[in-house]
């Protein structure tokens, strides 16, 4: 990365710096042209639009011209050199070549007296008489020739090549060492990510990397890449435990009906049979093969309510289905008292009849198993604009704290090895509510009972008898 800004930049700065050099090379070149126009217009008004020749001293005239221009005034059609104000005196051969070089009406770059100039020739509507100051002679002038040394832009020219070489060599330099500092600086967070992963192992404790990372650069893009980067490592080590759990917790739960079935088995074929115990052990065997094929059928639901996509959906009647669930469990458990609070019209959801008829019976199931014989257990139904809440409470013995904050992780139970259940029936409420875009909520108090808000969105029907979702 760090070599790819750099070439970048110094691509860029060769390239701003050549272009600032074509630049004022085109623009000396402009400026020579302009002042060889200037010149070339000075003398056309001098030679045009007169009905006679006009006499003109030619040392005062290019005393007025820039110092650094030559005039050479020919006649003949602008073959043969009548007056120059070229300096040194040149060779007569060089002015020739000069007037054969120079085509009229326009500007070209011609070599004169070892070194370019540019040039531009002019003829004269009526001849300009140029007077000898010495001995007074007059000579006639049909043209002339305008030439402008470029030594001195070329000498401009070459400065700003050798100080713009200089500047691009110090800015490469002073970049390719900002770019350097700038990017170790912003990936030192990364680096300190990558050390400490590598130092934590192929398992890094979950939570290992989340307590490290406070503001570890002061550089906020580098900071949140890497805290996401963090994140992630141990969302993923979060995951391994949280597998490594269920297959221990899975394993455990098979093994007790597994170790029952092999202990039958043994012992049936170890001893003389007998007709009773036969039948007691054919008996055991089914009761923990039945147990098995139920926890195996909740993990398949668990894992199907866990990928949402998977899950049936249908418009349900809450109430209607709340008013089912207390019925079966008057038919069920008698002796236990539950009250229900409904709307008196239908309430619709998005779910499946037999997934959320499964969560409250999960639900209440868990309250008449652990709330008390005397506890009432009351389902309620709530409705806003936007959501359905279903709540079931009980005013039984609560729930204790140390308890509260996992009743919803898999295979908890506070009687395992009684046999009374998995502990997956939380999490399979927790996991079909979400699947169906909902949330649930509990509140336990000891002493004060347990209370369950299952919230879902609200499905309302329209004028033409269909439904719509309210979200």
């Amino acid at each position: 990365m760090r070599s790819r800004t750099v070439a970048i930049l110094c691509i860029a700065v060769l390239l701003i710096s050549a272009t600032a050099v074509l630049g004022l090379a085109s623009l000396l070149d402009l400026y020579t042209r302009r002042q060889v126009d200037l010149a070339a217009g000075v003398l056309a008004f001098v030679g045009s639009g007169r009905q006679q020749s006009q006499i003109i001293d030619p040392d005062q005239f290019a005393a007025r011209m820039p110092s650094t221009a030559t005039i050479v005034f020919a006649d003949g059609g602008g073959t043969r050199v009548v007056w120059s104000t070229a300096p040194g005196d040149p060779a007569a051969g060089e002015l020739e070549r000069l007037l054969q070089s120079v085509a009229s009406g326009g500007v070209v770059d011609v070599p004169f007296v070892q070194h370019m100039v540019k040039a531009q020739l002019l003829r004269f509507g009526t001849p300009v008489l140029l007077q000898d100051k010495v001995t007074g002679e007059l000579r006639a002038a049909d043209s002339a020739v305008v030439a402008l040394g470029t030594r001195s832009s070329v000498k401009l020219l070459r400065v700003m090549i050798g100080v713009s070489a200089a500047i691009t060599v110090v800015t490469m330099v002073g970049a390719a060492l900002a770019v350097t500092i700038m990017v170790r600086a912003t990936m030192r967070p990364l680096s300190r990510l990558a050390d400490l992963v590598g130092a934590l192992g192929d398992r890094p404790p979950v939570g290992s990397l989340r307590r490290g990372r406070v503001s570890m650069s002061r550089y906020q893009e580098s900071s949140t890449l890497a805290n996401a980067i963090a994140g992630l490592v141990d969302r993923r080590a979060r995951i391994e435990a949280e597998l490594r759990e269920f297959v221990a917790n899975a394993s455990h739960e098979l093994r007790t009906p597994l170790t029952k079935i092999q202990g039958w088995s043994e012992l049936h074929f170890q001893t003389p049979p007998q007709a009773e115990r036969t039948e007691r052990a054919m008996r055991s065997i089914v009761e923990e093969c039945d147990r098995m094929r139920g926890l195996l059928d909740q993990l398949t639901l668990l894992a199907r309510a866990e990928a949402p996509q998977q899950l049936p959906t249908e418009h349900v009647d809450v109430c209607a289905l709340c008013a089912v669930v207390a019925e079966d469990v008057a038919v069920v458990a008698p002796d236990r008292r539950v009250t229900t609070r409904l709307p008196s019209d239908p309430v619709f959801v998005v779910a499946h009849e037999d997934r959320l008829a499964q969560v409250l019976r999960n639900v209440v199931g868990n309250s008449l198993a652990h709330a008390g014989d005397d506890a009432v257990v009351d389902i309620a139904v709530e409705t806003d604009d936007l959501s359905v809440r279903i709540v079931l409470s009980d005013n039984g013995v609560g729930i204790p704290a140390v308890y509260r904050a996992r009743v919803f992780d898999r295979f908890f139970t506070r009687t395992r090895g009684t046999g009374s259940g998995s502990g997956l029936g939380l999490s399979i409420v927790q996991a079909i509510v979400s699947g169906y875009g909902g949330s649930v909520q509990l509140w336990s108090e000891p002493g004060r009972g347990t209370k369950v808000t299952i919230a879902l969105p609200r499905v309302r029907r329209t004028s033409g008898g269909g439904l719509r979702i309210d979200r």
